[in-house]
């Protein structure tokens, strides 16, 4: 019986992905760590998206996030049943996060996002979706100046899709006013809101 080459393919990019994320845990660099399996094809879109849409999950989450305690019935108010404009330090899981571990998440994405584009690592070319992903972990760590130079840096990649989904994050977090600060910074970024 013949190996099926898509779960092969899978279970590469799985073990590439454990891998990564150890490395960026134990801030190791990529280069001398990673191992690339015998049918490692190369880089692809959508492993770069998958390896960057999983650092919040390691990086980002506080001991007291919901689904953290094993015994726990208690979950966070709803954004809109709270008073935001009262509240003067970070509310929620955001409140209670390592900003030490957070800040470690945001240096290797970078990191690892500039990393996999040198011809040492494959020469990668990145497009908008793993444009739109790493802005998306920017926004996720509340971390805001890291955010505004990646999408000047990327400028050319930046699309009104990746904007929106920034906005959409912040919204989430309840960064309201950096959400209209990401809508406004379109004009800069030469992308033009639509009604989406």
């Amino acid at each position: 019986m013949h190996p099926n080459p898509a779960a092969s393919a899978q279970g590469g990019a799985d073990r590439l992905l454990r891998q990564v994320i150890a490395a960026m845990i134990q801030h190791r660099p990529f280069a001398h760590c990673l191992c690339p399996g015998p049918s490692f094809s190369g880089w692809t879109s959508d492993l770069v998206c998958t390896i960057l849409a999983s650092i919040p999950r390691f990086f980002f989450l506080s001991h007291r996030s919901v689904g953290r305690h094993p015994f726990s019935s208690r979950h966070r108010s709803p954004l809109r049943q709270r008073f935001l404009r009262h509240e003067s330090r970070p509310v929620g899981p955001a409140a209670h996060r390592d900003h030490s571990i957070v800040l470690l998440g945001v240096s290797k994405a970078l990191e690892f996002y500039s990393w996999v584009q040198l011809p040492t690592s494959s020469g990668f070319s990145h497009d908008e979706s793993t444009c739109r992903e790493m802005a998306r972990v920017l926004a996720k760590s509340n971390i805001l100046p890291p955010l505004w130079r990646f999408l000047r840096s990327n400028k050319q990649l930046v699309t009104i899709a990746t904007v929106t989904s920034i906005i959409k994050v912040l919204g989430e977090h309840g960064l309201a006013k950096e959400a209209l600060a990401a809508f406004y910074r379109m004009k800069q970024l030469h992308c033009k809101p639509d009604s989406q």
